[in-house]
């Protein structure tokens, strides 16, 4: 669902649908520190992914299929606020709502790339991450169920169905509360964890702020041991990836025991504003099976 400049600024203070994978660490685009960081500072505005462009266009195609199958919905759905405890407060904003009963609707597109596995339509073999939030949605409408119309890739569209489980929204509401209590109003970065480096781009620098680093001694000399090691490795691999291409003449393929080794040419279509269309060769190993 898309959501307003005004909606991302008010989420601050409160934790979302689509926040509660994160912090169970089942995100496979945020961290819990991402939602750390999104609670407690300042963000450059967010350029547009490919996924999420795929996101926007497939919502609304995933939304008449919901309405062929459910009747009437609502994408206008209205923001939903509750505070399960005292000290944590949700809210929602399903992508639409069924008319006839509220029951919310998550609508997700699933990326060729994904590894992510959906089971048989009809049920609630989804993604943990899904499920997850579904939980919120079902939490925060108050209903026993949650749609899901997905694109599912090399399957076309399909309908999901998660039903209200009380020991999942049971937890969904725990986790929530002790992050908002242990990291978010204490300004405490979770442990264990890293931002994504997108959110770390995305953050505003406050000129001329200066701080001492936390075990920053250890986190540079890291930095600088896993630098030399990776300028390392790169050149070992320089060295063996001449030599592979070398051993192949004006090949493009070759065999070898246990599988062939091809060197194809490759086309890369252009990217408005981001790069011009390239032709590429890449070694790509296949072994015999």
């Amino acid at each position: 669902m898309s959501i307003t400049k005004a909606q991302i600024e008010k989420r601050k203070d409160y934790i979302g649908s689509s926040d509660v994978p994160a912090i169970f660490g089942l995100d496979p685009f945020r961290s819990p520190y991402d939602i750390y960081l999104d609670k407690t500072k300042e963000f450059a505005p967010q350029k547009e992914t490919t996924a999420m462009s795929r996101g926007k266009f497939m919502e609304p195609a995933l939304l008449m299929f919901a309405r062929s199958l459910l009747g009437r919905i609502n994408t206008r759905s209205p923001e939903k606020i509750i505070n399960p405890t005292s000290t944590v407060s949700l809210i929602d904003h399903p992508d639409a709502v069924v008319v006839k009963d509220g029951e919310p609707i998550e609508a997700k597109s699933q990326s060729i790339y994904s590894e992510e596995k959906w089971g048989d339509e009809g049920t609630d073999q989804v993604p943990d991450r899904v499920i997850l939030q579904c939980g919120c949605h079902i939490l925060c409408n108050d209903t026993d169920i949650c749609h899901v119309p997905a694109d599912v890739a090399y399957r076309g569209f399909l309908m999901f169905m998660v039903k209200r489980d009380k020991d999942i929204i049971g937890r969904i509401v725990e986790k929530c509360d002790e992050f908002w209590n242990k990291y978010v109003k204490t300004n405490t970065p979770p442990p264990n964890t890293l931002p994504s480096p997108e959110t770390i781009r995305r953050l505003i620098r406050v000129p001329k702020k200066t701080i001492s680093i936390p075990n920053g001694a250890e986190l540079v000399r890291a930095r600088q041991e896993a630098a030399a090691r990776s300028k390392e490795a790169g050149k070992v691999f320089e060295v063996a990836d001449l030599a592979l291409k070398a051993a192949l003449g004006d090949a493009e393929a070759g065999t070898f025991d246990g599988g062939m080794a091809t060197y194809f040419q490759y086309h890369r279509k252009a990217e408005e504003k981001i790069r011009e269309a390239y032709d590429y060769r890449s070694i790509k190993i296949v072994k015999e099976r």
